[in-house]
């Protein structure tokens, strides 16, 4: 009996240390992991709809996060994985995404649900004149285009010219 209570005892003393010492006073620790949720809302005020080939142009986006879950800004490995960014990429006519390297934009804080964020991006037109849809998502790194989950990307529609 007396070894009982001294084991019930000592697992007690052990449950308030291990409290005391993970406790962190006024520090909120985020750990970035796969989302279960991919929405959003992406929305440009004024999207270009006319660009010469290969050029660039800046170009104002806002995103804000109508799921349920916090979007991290930082991955949960040194390759990012499970972080959040913006993504935009061109395709053509046919549906069939031109080559060309996709633009990135990294959320510049963990963006919780509900808040928006403004984007400043530089896009690069094609290099062949044609009609093309300039697609943009959020994506989690190693995850998933949200996009690819149902979520509507914002297309933007932008004929290059010569």
């Amino acid at each position: 009996m007396v070894r009982k209570q001294c084991g019930l005892l000592g697992m007690m003393v052990l449950l308030v240390i291990m409290a005391a010492c993970s406790e962190k006073k006024g520090v909120e620790v985020t750990v970035a992991v796969p989302l279960t949720v991919f929405q959003q809302e992406i929305t440009a005020p004024s999207p270009p709809q006319k660009m010469k080939a290969g050029e660039k142009s800046a170009m104002d986006v806002i995103v804000k996060n109508t799921g349920s879950e916090a979007w991290q800004n930082k991955g949960s490995d040194d390759k990012g994985t499970n972080l959040v960014a913006l993504g935009f990429l061109w395709y053509n006519n046919a549906g069939e995404k031109v080559n060309q390297e996709q633009g990135v934009s990294l959320l510049p804080n963990v963006l919780k649900p509900g808040e928006s964020v403004p984007f400043k991006v530089t896009v690069q037109a094609p290099s062949q004149p044609g009609d093309y849809t300039l697609y943009f998502s959020m994506f989690q790194h190693n995850v998933a285009w949200f996009n690819h989950k149902g979520a509507a990307p914002l297309a933007v529609n932008v004929k290059v010219e010569r």
